[in-house]
């Protein structure tokens, strides 16, 4: 039986083949994965962070706003129109990401957070 991470990396390759066929590609510069896994803490099924991840298959490195690159894991890689494929960095479920001018989180409640940019978020701060 297929790990859960090796469908996600199929469905991604099977993605980024389709974005081709149609005359666009995955760059990996602009894509990121959040793998939604889950573990039972204290009997609550919470998101698994980061840490609690297997072993990535590559390190990458990842530019940051304020211009400076931090080496980021990476589980999930995308492919290219040279045949090869680029890893791209797995994100922390608590890590906000800007995507169309909102960050989006996925905080360990699961429930997904839209926030107009610039607006700070606590960890502590739920959204119903």
């Amino acid at each position: 039986m297929r790990s859960s991470f090796a469908h996600v990396q199929h469905a991604t390759a099977d993605f980024g083949m389709l974005a081709q066929a149609v005359g666009s590609a995955l760059k990996p510069v602009n894509c990121s994965t959040y793998l939604l896994t889950y573990h039972v803490v204290n009997g609550k099924t919470k998101l698994k962070p980061l840490s609690k991840l297997p072993d990535p298959s590559a390190w990458v490195d990842a530019k940051q706003k304020d211009v400076l690159v931090k080496l980021e894991p990476s589980h999930i890689s995308v492919p290219q129109r040279d045949c090869s494929s680029n890893p791209v960095p797995t994100k922390d479920v608590t890590e906000a990401t800007e995507m169309l001018g909102m960050f989006f989180a996925s905080v360990s409640y699961g429930v997904p957070i839209l926030m107009p940019r610039g607006r700070k978020v606590s960890h502590e701060q739920t959204f119903w």
